[in-house]
């Protein structure tokens, strides 16, 4: 085995549109972690239209699997991620000086 792969035997996406090497490494990091973060989930299905049947389709995939699916948001890498692609609707909050 080299550097980098897998054991892990490949497997076509579920929906026509995605990447299957963005599908299969998803999957393999989910099987290492337990658990997927939402984000990297949509990312890797950025050219799919996220309807019901889709993400139904994509929770029992990774359920399969036993991996969790993280849904909580990260602010802090939502903020940084937005600031450094210099994003027009990315407004800084300032608090208010007391």
């Amino acid at each position: 085995m080299s550097f980098g792969q897998s054991d892990a035997p490949t497997e076509s996406p579920p929906f026509p549109g995605v990447d299957p090497s963005e599908w299969n490494s998803l999957l393999e990091r989910g099987q290492i972690a337990g658990v997927l973060d939402a984000e990297d989930i949509t990312h890797v299905l950025r050219t799919v239209e996220l309807t019901g049947d889709v993400l139904e389709g994509v929770q029992q995939a990774v359920a399969a699997r036993n991996i969790r699916i993280d849904e909580a948001v990260d602010m802090q890498s939502t903020t940084r991620r937005r600031t450094a692609s210099c994003d027009p609707s990315y407004l800084p909050l300032r608090m208010p000086m007391a």
